[in-house]
């Protein structure tokens, strides 16, 4: 029976004796940023029809009108910020052993298949994905219907193979 050892900092699952990381990665950054940039876009629409509609004057008896710009201009930094914390929470691990994929931001996911396991693996890159090189791989494993998707994962083709060298 292989002995566990700790986790680490890559890896919140233990890791077996002789396990080691073959590649660890994340979410490419321009998917984050992307968002974040049409997030600010719609908070900025949202606030200049705000400003062009004067709403402001009917709830003013409510709360002062830059009470309502602040807090709106609060809630879409505050999403923002959350796109963020998510793309920076998500990690995607293939081990000698395993490949295992971590999301959550205060609630940690994390979802481990076997190579042993695994009996499909599919690519999808699309036309942005080939320009700015990254894609989605999906690993689906023998007999279970939970399967791992590494979304946006930069450099698709290259960890595709990676995973098609050390599956057994």
């Amino acid at each position: 029976m292989p002995q566990r050892v700790f986790s680490t900092n890559t890896s919140p699952l233990p890791f077996l004796e002789g396990e080691k990381i073959i590649f660890s990665a994340k979410p490419h950054p321009l998917f984050a940023l992307l968002l974040i940039i049409l997030i600010l876009i719609a908070g900025g629409i949202t606030l200049f029809l705000l400003w062009i509609s004067q709403i402001w004057l009917y709830t003013e008896n409510l709360l002062p009108g830059w009470v309502l710009f602040v807090f709106i201009i609060g809630v879409f930094l505050f999403v923002s910020f959350l796109v963020f914390l998510y793309w920076l929470n998500t990690k995607y691990i293939l081990t000698s052993q395993r490949v295992q994929t971590e999301t959550g931001i205060i609630a940690k996911k994390t979802i481990g298949i076997a190579l042993d396991n695994i009996q499909n693996l599919k690519s999808e890159i699309s036309f942005w994905g080939r320009i700015f090189n990254f894609g989605t791989i999906t690993i689906e494993p023998a007999g279970l219907e939970t399967k791992i998707v590494f979304a946006n994962i930069p450099n698709p083709k290259k960890r595709i193979s990676e995973i098609r060298k050390a599956i057994p």
